[in-house]
C-alpha cells in the first residue's frame, strides 16, 4: 500500500528509514550526505542493504580557521568545515564560501571546484 505517495518519495523514505537505523554502521557515509546528492542503493528482496557515494564530491566551505601566520612550509594547511559539517584539512588559500572536491573514501581535500 503506497497511499498516494510517488514511487521517488516512497524510495526516498525508505533510504531515510535505512540511514536512521543503520547510522552506526554508515558513520563515515553519513558525514558526506548532502541534499540533492546522487548516490547508489543497494537492495536486496526489496530492502535497502548499502548506499554507495560518488567518490569526489563538491562541497562549500562554510568555515575555515586562520592560516598561521609564519606557516609556510610546503603542504601547509588547516582545518575547514564544509556543509555537512565534516570537518578537514585543507591548503591555507581557501576560503569560507569557497568550493572544494572532497574524496568521500578518505574524506581528504582534493582541488578546488
Amino acid at each position: 500500500r503506497f497511499n498516494n505517495i510517488t514511487f521517488d518519495e516512497k524510495r526516498k523514505e525508505k533510504l531515510n528509514e535505512y540511514i536512521s537505523t543503520q547510522e552506526e554502521k554508515l558513520k563515515e557515509q553519513i558525514k558526506f550526505l548532502k541534499e540533492g546528492m546522487d548516490i547508489d542503493i543497494s537492495t536486496y528482496e526489496g530492502e535497502i542493504i548499502g548506499i554507495v557515494l560518488p567518490e569526489k564530491v563538491e562541497y562549500e566551505v562554510t568555515e575555515t580557521t586562520e592560516a598561521t601566520k609564519g606557516n609556510t612550509t610546503n603542504n601547509a594547511t588547516k582545518d575547514a568545515t564544509i556543509e555537512t559539517g565534516y570537518t578537514l584539512r585543507v591548503p591555507l588559500f581557501i576560503s569560507q564560501g569557497e568550493h572544494i572536491i572532497v574524496s568521500t573514501l578518505d574524506g581528504k581535500y582534493v582541488s578546488r571546484a
